[in-house]
């Protein structure tokens, strides 16, 4: 499976929010069944190998600094009849089994109709 998503996203968020801080794509190569994603750098510590030394108004500063993140990212404008998922890759539901959408999902209530239809296909007799 050619799976791309990664790769496609970072090239979608440098073009629609460029002011985000994201690595920039640099190139995407596929070796037999290994894709490799070549990206800036973007040098940091890891949140969670700092947190429990984190002061209260640090960690409520984050919190502000990730709320702000997520505002604008979902401040980008939905383009009418473009289906759910990855770029232009469809839609991936990874929470329990990886499940693939065969067919393009417009909507949210289509993608709920899909995980009603998959709960009902994994759940393990009683």
């Amino acid at each position: 499976m050619d799976d791309y998503t990664e790769y496609t996203t970072l090239q979608y968020l440098r073009q629609h929010r460029p002011n985000s801080q994201v690595p920039e794509p640099s190139g995407l190569v596929r070796v037999n069944d290994i894709s490799l994603v070549f990206m800036t750098h973007i040098s940091s510590n890891m949140l969670a190998d700092v947190w429990s030394i984190l002061s209260s108004s640090q960690k409520a500063q984050i919190k502000e600094q990730l709320a702000a993140i997520l505002l604008d990212l979902r401040s980008t404008p939905f383009t009418p009849d473009t289906p759910l998922g990855g770029v232009g890759e469809g839609c991936k539901d990874i929470r329990r089994h990886l499940n693939l959408s065969e067919a393009p999902i417009p909507s949210a209530s289509d993608f709920e109709d899909k995980r009603t239809h998959l709960r009902q296909r994994y759940r393990s007799p009683s």
